[in-house]
């Protein structure tokens, strides 16, 4: 076989190029643009990046002096929460077990929703501590919202805004 492909390549090659430094070069080249391909799939695809959920976070004051301030949080696609988690933004940067102010896991498989209430009861989901409830979030605080789908994550920084005075 191998006669038969240097027979081949000495008819079809020009005289001053020998089948090995073809060949070499058709190995080089190929090399390169082996490289380049795996440059571009790594820098310029999603393929290998983690799938994430972006959320944004809209807080709203206090209506009264006594009843704590609410935030509503909304998805850029339809998800099936497995675990949601609030933590003070404050506590989590010197300890990634800072208390969480709400934690509910999936119990069952969660409705597929674009939105969440702090507090809500989510369809198919429980608190991670039984028999605990959301603790009211302080004004002037800044907090993070956690929330996995899946392998889908997602994370969002907010502030309850001051509340306002007593009516």
């Amino acid at each position: 076989i191998y006669a038969k492909i240097k027979v081949y390549c000495n008819k079809h090659l020009p005289n001053n190029v020998s089948s090995t430094s073809f060949m070499t070069r058709n190995i080089v080249l190929f090399s390169i643009l082996a490289i380049l391909v795996g440059l571009y799939v790594v820098y310029f695809t999603d393929l290998f990046s983690k799938p994430t959920i972006s959320i944004s976070a809209r807080p709203r004051s206090a209506r009264t002096a006594n009843s704590p301030g609410t935030v509503s949080f909304s998805f850029d696609r339809r998800c099936e929460l497995t675990e949601i988690k609030v933590v003070n933004v404050a506590e989590f940067e010197t300890n990634k077990y800072a208390r969480a102010y709400w934690h509910m896991i999936t119990d069952t498989k969660s409705a597929p929703l674009k939105g969440i209430m702090y507090g809500e009861n989510v369809k198919g989901m429980k608190p991670k501590i039984p028999n605990t409830k959301p603790e009211p979030l302080e004004a002037g605080q800044k907090y993070r919202l956690f929330i996995q789908a899946g392998k889908l994550r997602g994370e969002v920084d907010f502030e309850m805004p001051p509340k306002k005075p007593g009516r």
